[in-house]
């Protein structure tokens, strides 16, 4: 398995949350952020990778990239697209990316709230969705990354039996994709435990909760035919 030597890469310093602005669409904003992420409705993918395709994989909420840049490493022929509110992680995935010469990965910044006009329709075969922020309070459920509106647009973009992957450390969450996929229908999914889990590489998340003993929620979720 081909791996990076992450050692080399001062991580850089980084907020948790960023803006609360971000996790709201841009349309939904009566004034105009100047630090909101460009909401992209077309892409030059000249610009990311070396082929010029659009991507084969989503990385929604990529953090730091530890994972959208292993996996880059170890499928060359797949493009991986990593997209991240925090443009300070973007930047820092961006320059690990040029060192290491990956032709196959890019991180954009951009706030999944804006969907996905980008992607053409069935073209995708793999959205992961590691660990994404949980915004327990009720009154904040509403920023979280996965719901009715993005469950849509990644059904869109999945080919036929393309997959979903969702992994979460806090089971009201996992218990909130659930109603979320069980309300669309366009999916069959199931909890799986680490060993059916066919994801090889981890995320920085992963790294930290099974080094802490945390418990983990993986779901796998397969686009109906």
């Amino acid at each position: 398995m081909a791996e990076i030597d992450f050692s080399k890469y001062k991580i850089p310093r980084i907020r948790h949350h960023s803006n609360r602005s971000f996790y709201f669409s841009a349309d939904k904003h009566t004034k105009k952020v100047s630090t909101y992420p460009p909401a992209d409705k077309s892409i030059n993918w000249s610009k990311i990778f070396a082929n010029a395709k659009p991507p084969d994989c989503i990385d929604i909420g990529c953090g730091l990239g530890k994972f959208m840049l292993r996996y880059a490493c170890n499928y060359p022929d797949l493009n991986i697209l990593g997209l991240e509110v925090r443009n300070v992680a973007v930047n820092w995935i961006n320059g690990i990316i040029k060192s290491e010469m990956l032709g196959n990965a890019g991180a954009l910044w951009y706030s999944s709230a804006n969907l996905f006009p980008f992607i053409e329709d069935e073209s995708v075969s793999r959205v992961f969705c590691l660990f994404p922020d949980p915004w327990v309070k009720r009154r904040h459920n509403k920023r979280r990354v996965i719901n009715k509106s993005t469950i849509n647009d990644i059904h869109r973009i999945l080919l036929p039996k393309g997959k979903l992957y969702l992994m979460t450390d806090v089971d009201e969450l996992s218990g909130y994709h659930i109603e979320q996929l069980e309300s669309h229908g366009g999916f069959t999914f199931q909890l799986v435990s680490e060993d059916n889990w066919d994801l090889k590489f981890r995320s920085n998340q992963e790294e930290f909760c099974l080094s802490r003993g945390i418990s983990i929620k993986r779901m796998i979720c397969t686009k109906q035919v």
